[in-house]
């Protein structure tokens, strides 16, 4: 029976603690390989109806498609992979509850130190792929994403849909009524925010190309008019024209929240500004928080003797939730300047510390 192979290896010595180890880790590594196969496949739908969608329209090659999915997969994986380890250590656990095999370990001696060993190796191993993604894939999955998607409205005008607003560097909009088979777009509206006023430009017709260095996107406007609007100076200017070029810096992804994304963690460490600070924080706070709440799904996955599993299953998702919204109400403070550098994002890891000395104490009890 597998509960008397337990007790023979909770109770003796030598390598046999080490079997016990290595059958709680392959307990939770099974479920935790399984759970983050399963989130990826669904994040990876979900991301292809929208993918598509456009693909259909006509505004995605089809050889770019995977490749989309892919990033957009990569750039979630620093969510999806802890939560498929919380749940398969909490998961792991139950199972052993319900299959009587934490009350034979109970009775053979093994303490609740014992059991979090392999919990800790699990949380440290999940901690350090998390700092993988966040601290250096996520911002390359970032980066490659707005790039290519730059390339891919930049390459043809024509899958630029009618009637759909287009964000263009870090500050310009446009919107296009037609397109035609000859590269033109046709009846366009652009506005773009610049550090004297917002010029507007009305055109019957444009051209989308790069310049030579392929480094800034080249409009060429004719038969509009350009308008300069100044709301806090006088003399807003209005210029017909019949060719008029018009030159944006490209910068992936737009706007500035993309941009920040994108960013390496060493350009952003240097940045003083909250929203960077922020950023720099999150993507430090992660890994810490994966090995956090390993630990904490381990004691909540334990239970108490003889109590039904589903108040702790439905105890994780609680805790779960309760922990990374705090984290994001952190973020969202520092982000706005209400809460300095220090203690930044950090105070919401006495979240996760709190659950678990609470509910560490609470079994010892048991």
């Amino acid at each position: 029976m597998q509960q008397a192979t337990l007790a023979k290896a909770a109770s003796g010595c030598g390598q046999q603690p080490l079997i016990l180890q290595r059958y709680i880790l392959r307990e939770i590594a099974v479920p935790a390989v399984g759970g983050l196969a399963i989130l990826i496949a669904v994040y990876s739908i979900y991301s292809a109806t929208d993918i598509l969608s456009d693909a259909v329209a006509g505004r995605i090659a089809g050889t770019a498609i995977l490749q989309l999915i892919g990033l957009r997969t990569l750039i979630a994986g620093e969510v999806l992979l802890p939560t498929a380890m919380y749940l398969a250590v909490v998961w792991a656990f139950v199972r052993m509850d319900r299959d009587s095999e934490l009350a034979v370990l109970r009775a053979s001696g093994v303490s609740l130190g014992q059991l979090f060993v392999p919990v800790t190796v699990i949380g440290l191993i999940a901690a350090l792929l998390v700092a993988t993604l966040t601290l250096q894939v996520r911002p390359w999955a970032f980066r490659t994403t707005y790039a290519l998607e730059e390339q891919l409205v930049a390459a043809d005008p024509r899958t630029i849909e009618p009637g759909r607003f287009y964000q263009i560097g870090a500050r310009m909009v446009m919107l296009a009524n037609s397109n035609a088979q000859d590269g033109s777009i046709r009846d366009v509206f652009v506005e773009d925010r610049r550090g004297d006023g917002t010029q507007v430009i009305r055109a019957a017709t444009m051209r989308l190309v790069r310049d030579a260095q392929g480094v800034r996107r080249v409009m060429e406007f004719r038969n509009g008019t350009a308008y300069l609007l100044r709301p806090n100076l006088e003399g807003d200017r209005a210029q017909q024209f019949d060719l008029l070029r018009y030159a944006a810096a490209l910068v992936p992804g737009g706007g500035a929240q993309n941009q920040r994304r994108a960013r390496t963690t060493g350009a952003i460490a240097l940045s003083m500004q909250p929203k960077d600070i922020a950023e720099l924080q999150w993507r430090a706070l992660l890994p810490l928080s994966t090995a956090m709440m390993a630990l904490v799904s381990a004691a909540i996955g334990v239970g108490r003797p003889r109590t039904s599993i589903f108040p702790r299953l439905i105890g994780a998702v609680c805790a779960y939730a309760a922990v990374f919204n705090v984290a994001a109400l952190a973020r969202t403070l520092v982000e706005k300047g209400t809460v300095s550098a220090l203690p930044g994002l950090w105070w919401s890891l006495l979240v996760p510390i709190a659950l678990f000395v609470g509910i560490w104490l609470w079994r010892r009890r048991a």
